[in-house]
């Protein structure tokens, strides 16, 4: 028994310990005297085992019969994804879904193995496209933001955890408009399907989000610019057409004081060649960009007039 506890956080459901040979009187017996713990009904833990929250997430997974997998806010938690949180939230089949008091129980007649992935070695988790379907169920039930559910499908998109083809046709598996959230789903998932692609963080995957959500004609993330021969440069966002461009310009993410300084020199290069650059830090991207969108609008704006004097 402590052996292959060993390999699953410490602990072990009914059905295990009955494959071992364990009777349920040797079962009562390791309570009694100490060396089992009651985790939920059905769920044991070896005595002394350290506890974790992996650990009581793959009890609750348990608890139902062995049925269920760590969804929506766990999963996203389990997959790193902006709204997850530790919860013991779970999802299993229809009408056998687990009763406890401390876990959030989800059922679904579609829980198909094609959802369903395990990570850290044992525990079951819903698959990123399906975490991101459940996160607009959530939405609609007014127990998460709809830019959350949109941030984690950027997210998943940038780590290429899923693809939106992906994410689009487990959709209509799942029942398209017809399932909770699915009109959620559909609308980011058209949001993001013209022109997806991948950038380099999380904050640019926010900033991406507010230039969509402010009306800005879409950039194109991670554009080269040459700076001569053999010498280019990658911006963050740009409109090559107007030669606008948009730089992240995080002390954090830029690596220290030298590489800041290198980023300083390479947008005076920039503008020698008659770009315009905007750069946003960080505190500037947490303020809500309340100074480079009027700035962005107005480069933009002048580029355009400028450009159609021209063709007169």
């Amino acid at each position: 028994m402590a052996g292959f506890a060993r390999l699953q956080y410490g602990i072990a459901p009914r059905e295990q310990l009955r494959d071992a040979q364990l009777k349920r009187h040797h079962i009562d017996h390791l309570i009694e005297i100490g060396r089992l713990e009651i985790m939920f009904r059905c769920v044991y833990r070896v005595a002394g085992t350290p506890e974790s929250w992996e650990q009581r997430v793959l009890g609750a997974c348990w608890a139902g019969g062995m049925r269920g997998v760590a969804s929506c806010r766990a999963a996203g938690a389990l997959w790193d994804l902006p709204g997850g949180e530790q919860l013991l939230e779970i999802t299993g089949p229809r009408w056998r879904r687990t009763r406890h008091e401390d876990i959030v129980a989800h059922e679904s007649k579609h829980l198909d193995p094609l959802d369903v992935a395990i990570v850290k070695g044992v525990v079951p988790v819903t698959r990123p496209a399906r975490t991101f379907l459940d996160y607009c169920g959530l939405v609609e039930r007014g127990l998460l933001e709809e830019s959350v559910a949109q941030l984690a499908l950027q997210e998943a998109v940038r780590r290429d955890l899923v693809d939106i083809a992906l994410v689009g046709s487990r959709w209509e598996k799942l029942g398209g408009i017809r399932r909770v959230g699915g009109r959620v789903a559909e609308k980011l998932i058209k949001r993001w399907l013209p022109g997806i692609t991948k950038t380099d963080s999380r904050p640019e995957a926010v900033l991406l989000r507010m230039l969509h959500d402010h009306g800005l004609p879409d950039p194109v993330p991670q554009h080269r610019v040459w700076l001569g021969p053999e010498e280019a440069v990658d911006l963050d966002f740009a409109w090559p057409s107007r030669r606008v461009g948009l730089e992240f310009d995080s002390y954090r993410y830029h690596g220290g004081r030298m590489k800041h300084d290198a980023d300083a020199r390479r947008v005076l290069r920039l503008q020698q060649r008659r770009w315009q650059i905007v750069t946003v830090t960080d505190a500037e991207l947490d303020a809500g960009l309340v100074h480079a969108l009027p700035l962005l609008v107005r480069l933009l704006s002048e580029a355009a007039q400028q450009a159609s004097l021209s063709r007169k």
